[in-house]
């Protein structure tokens, strides 16, 4: 079974999992990291101090938009994960990987923006059980 996943927050983690994702052909078809530019995300793939040259070939298509090995992504902006429309984006999984939401109520609006399910990539800040 294939998924179509979405990374929100390309941070540290965030870009190990779409290093992975790309390993095993999972199909990444949104990411989304507010208040950082486009180049910048370019940057920080191509160059991480911890892991090292980005394995795969990655440019910039334009501003809403980046390739990865020949697969487009999109790449949005926005703090409110209200705002996000992870249906447009044909998301079947986001993985929460900010740090910020962390709760039950911050993963269900994911749920409502048309994603399926959610995993995040720390524990949960309340109660959400563990599967």
């Amino acid at each position: 079974m294939s998924y179509n996943i979405s990374i929100n927050g390309l941070g540290r983690i965030g870009r190990l999992v779409l290093r992975r994702a790309i390993e095993k052909n999972i199909n990444v078809t949104a990411i989304n990291s507010p208040g950082v530019t486009i180049d910048y995300l370019l940057y920080q793939l191509n160059h991480d101090t911890t892991h090292g040259k980005f394995p795969f070939s990655v440019k910039k298509l334009n501003d809403k938009e980046i390739e990865v090995n020949g697969k487009s992504i999109a790449l949005l902006g926005d703090k409110e994960i209200s705002n996000l429309n992870w249906s447009q984006h044909k998301v079947d999984l986001v993985m929460e990987c900010t740090g910020a939401f962390l709760t039950k109520e911050h993963c269900d609006k994911h749920i409502k923006q048309g994603a399926k399910k959610v995993i995040m990539s720390a524990p949960a800040k309340d109660d959400t059980p563990l599967f």
